[in-house]
């Protein structure tokens, strides 16, 4: 089988790690993994997970400052193609080093982990070797003008030249599908890892609200519809994301809650720790448009906790037979923390069974199948 590259970003540590390491564990065909860091921060992290294998089919491409060479190329390339920049400013986001080596340091297949980055989309429309992009909830916009050299025609050249758009929820493959035009999606969730635990006996309704300080407008939200019920005890996840306005949004929701007793779940910890906190949580509610937070989603589901989600999410997991309510339109004071053991184990059970090592290993070999020339 030919040897396929997947890209991840560092920054990304965290959620990167466990999907590389699941690759690792289940597949024994050629892959080489491509590692891209704007600083060498993170980097003994990655080492010691490829160390823990024995692997060594990897490289880490640091961009510690863009060399001659490469601004070199990128003037060359920007007066060849100078719709790459589109406002004052813009160019100071365009990964120079990171579109050189795209272009120039590969010339087979590989598949890219990740948010869409305009960047990326512009690299790869210049090469001839077969790619792919797992799509992580952002989508960008249809184009209105497919206009060669505008910004719109080549992001919509990019997704229909994509050898496959790998989606991570029913509703992003549909959203793909149709915004695009394209038959080249499929649904392929990553690997989850479930721990054997019983449903907890929770003594105290808690509810957790995430999925990170990105979404802070949906905490908000959040926040103010739950307000009209009084004495909730609710835990605000902001252990990732950016904490810009971090504090004054804080107070504010402490603001909104006055009536109940309210927490911040602030520190980053191990996942067997994160499982441990999840079940003490009666209520997750998402409040987020975009699909975010399939994996916290998932070890709700597996822990009996009951989900009010909206927009992707809602969709995904409706579609997928798992029971879950819709935040918007089913929120009351009425039943609002129960369900019922039945219920429960029967999301548990369509859980397990999509996101198992069976189902993953099927679906990401009939990947690596469809990229063979």
């Amino acid at each position: 089988m030919e040897k396929i590259n997947y890209f991840f970003r560092s920054s990304y540590t965290g959620l990167s790690k466990g999907i590389i390491e699941s690759f690792l564990q289940n597949f024994q065909v050629p892959m080489h993994f491509i590692i891209y860091f704007k600083s060498n921060r993170n980097e003994q992290e990655f080492v010691d997970l490829f160390k823990k294998y024995n692997y060594t089919d990897y490289e880490f491409w640091i961009n510690d400052g863009t060399s001659t060479k490469e601004w070199t190329w990128f003037v060359k390339f920007y007066l060849r193609h100078p719709f790459i920049l589109f406002r004052p400013g813009e160019w100071r986001s365009v990964d120079i080093g990171l579109m050189y080596r795209l272009i120039h340091f590969h010339e087979s297949n590989l598949i890219i982990h990740g948010e869409f980055v305009f960047n990326y989309a512009y690299a790869l429309n210049y090469v001839k070797y077969k790619y792919g992009w797992v799509c992580w909830g952002y989508i960008p916009a249809a184009p209105l003008f497919n206009i060669p050299f505008l910004k719109s025609y080549i992001i919509d050249h990019y997704i229909k030249q994509s050898t496959k758009i790998l989606c991570l929820s029913l509703a992003d493959e549909r959203i793909i599908k149709e915004r695009f035009s394209v038959n080249s999606t499929i649904f392929c969730p990553y690997l989850e890892s479930f721990k054997e635990l019983d449903f907890p006996t929770r003594t105290k309704n808690t509810i957790l609200i995430g999925n990170s300080l990105f979404y802070m407008d949906s905490y908000l939200d959040a926040a103010k519809r739950l307000g009209k019920f009084f004495s909730l005890d609710v835990t605000f996840l902001c252990a990732y994301g950016t904490k810009k306005h971090y504090e004054k949004n804080k107070s504010r929701l402490k603001q909104i809650l006055s009536k109940s007793e309210v927490h911040f779940w602030e520190d980053t910890v191990t996942f067997s720790k994160y499982v441990e906190r999840i079940r003490t949580f009666s209520v997750y509610i998402c409040n987020a448009q975009r699909q975010t937070g399939i994996g916290a989603c998932n070890v709700c589901i597996d822990n009996g906790v009951k989900l009010y989600l909206t927009g992707s999410n809602y969709e995904h997991y409706t579609k997928l037979g798992i029971k879950v309510y819709d935040f918007h339109e089913q929120l009351s004071e009425d039943n609002f923390f129960e369900l019922s053991n039945e219920v429960a184990e029967n999301n548990r059970m369509i859980l397990r069974y999509i996101y198992g090592k069976e189902m993953f290993v099927k679906r990401y070999t009939d990947i690596m199948e469809s990229f063979q020339n």
